[in-house]
Formats: structure tokens, sequence, C-alpha cells
């Protein structure tokens, strides 16, 4: 019998960037603790495979497609959400383009689209978000990165927006407090296809380059290691939980 402390039965979380990669694994986890999901993603057919999966799983689960990069995307994903369920318990900015290079070369574009699909993004959808969030006193989890803290070459503009969204989600939590929201920045480190994309772009090896780095020895699972803290962070046995970042990343960033 699934604990009820952690059970999720009755919830509702949007999640951005949920076709793939972290945003999917979170999808699959919550829903395994019993949440409705709506997945939000710029390809809907990819969408519908997340969704086509969890409703495999027997989870209810919507398919919505959505630009972070476009206001009205963002308030149109909300709204689909809410007219759906008719309720909104948590909200989780996953999307985040990734544009690599050394600062001399990033063009101001670079810098910009990793601007309004990070924090300008997590700005745009919690506003949206916010009065089906102060209905059911709901939680926030902007997913931000390690790389704002560690600071590796070539990754400035990725880097930059992750690190607001940290702070992002600190004011967050003591503006919103008042109206019993939680926000919550996680910083993971996964095996993705965003991951895969890393290592060719940059000329780095998990095996040779990453692994060796982690303490725990190895990438996180999208599902079984980052989801499940999302799902944990959104029962109620998180509920005096807000403003913190956790590094579900087997220790990389502080231990290595």
């Amino acid at each position: 019998m699934t604990d009820q402390g952690t059970s999720l039965h009755g919830r509702v979380a949007l999640i951005t960037g949920a076709s793939r990669g972290v945003g999917r694994g979170i999808a699959l986890a919550m829903a395994d603790k019993g949440a409705a999901i709506a997945v939000a993603g710029r390809n809907l057919q990819s969408c519908r495979n997340t969704v086509a999966e969890l409703n495999r799983r027997g989870a209810e689960a919507i398919a919505i497609q959505c630009d972070v990069a476009s206001g009205e995307d963002i308030t149109r994903a909300v709204e689909a959400t809410t007219s759906r369920f008719g309720r909104l318990d948590v909200l989780v900015h996953s999307a985040q383009s990734f544009n690599y290079g050394p600062i001399r070369r990033l063009t101001p574009q670079e810098f910009d689209e990793s601007w309004r699909t990070g924090p300008l993004a997590a700005v745009q959808l919690m506003q949206a978000a916010f009065p089906a969030l102060r209905e059911t006193q709901g939680l926030i989890v902007n997913v931000a990165s390690g790389a704002g803290i560690t600071a590796p070459p070539a990754m400035a503009a990725y880097a930059m927006a992750k690190e607001a969204m940290r702070t992002l989600t600190r004011v967050a939590a003591v503006e919103w407090g008042r109206y019993r929201i939680r926000a919550l920045a996680l910083c993971p480190f996964a095996q993705t296809d965003g991951m895969d994309d890393f290592e060719q772009s940059m000329g780095v090896s998990r095996d040779k380059d990453l692994v060796p780095a982690i303490p725990l020895g190895r990438l996180g699972d999208p599902e079984t290691d980052i989801g499940r803290v999302v799902a944990f962070l959104a029962s109620d046995d998180a509920r005096y939980l807000t403003g913190s970042t956790l590094m579900v990343d087997g220790g990389y960033t502080y231990l290595r």
C-alpha cells in the first residue's frame, strides 16, 4: 500500500520538457505515486508518447504542445491543465535550451534563447499558474543545474540561465510563502538525450570525464533517481521544505 504521506493521488502536475529526459522521468515517477500529469513540450508527438506510457501505467495524462519561449503557449498550457483536471498542484519547469561555446563566440541570440527558455519561461509559468497554485497551496519545482555553481568553461549561457533559476526560486519561496505555495530548485545530473548532446558538443566522454568525478560512481536515472525525489517533494512529507536547492547529482557538484 502506498504510504499516505508520499501519495500524490488527487493531485495534478504540469511538467514542461516532459517528453524526454529529466522531465519525462519526473512525470513517470509522479504518476506512479498517483498524480495526474499534463505533459508539455515542443514536440507534440513526443509528448503523446510519454502520455501513452503514463496511460499504460494507469495514470491520467494529457499532452500539450508548448514552446516555453512563447508566453502564449505557456498561458495555453496552464489553461489546458486546469480545464482538463480542474486544479493544479505542482508546476515543474524542466525545459531548457542548450547553447555551448566560449563566451567570446556565443551570440546575443544564444544568450537570449537560454534566458527565454530558462528563467523568463519560469517567471511566465509561475505567473500563469499562480491563481491555481494559490488555491491548492501548491509547489513549484524549477530544474536548475550544478553548472551554475561550478561554472564550467564553454557553458556561460546555460550556467547563467540555470543559476538565475535558483535565485528566482528563492525569491518566490519568500514572496509566495504567505499563500502556502512552496518553491524549490533541483540540480540533477542524469543520463539523458541532453547529456548525449553535451558529450558530442563538448568532446567529452561520460566514462572517462564525467562518471569518475561522481562520488557515487554513476549518472542518475531520470525516473528512479531524479523523478522520485520530485515525487517526494510534492508529497505531504515534504510540506515544510521551501526555498532550497536540492543537488540530486550523486555528489558531483560539491564532493568531487
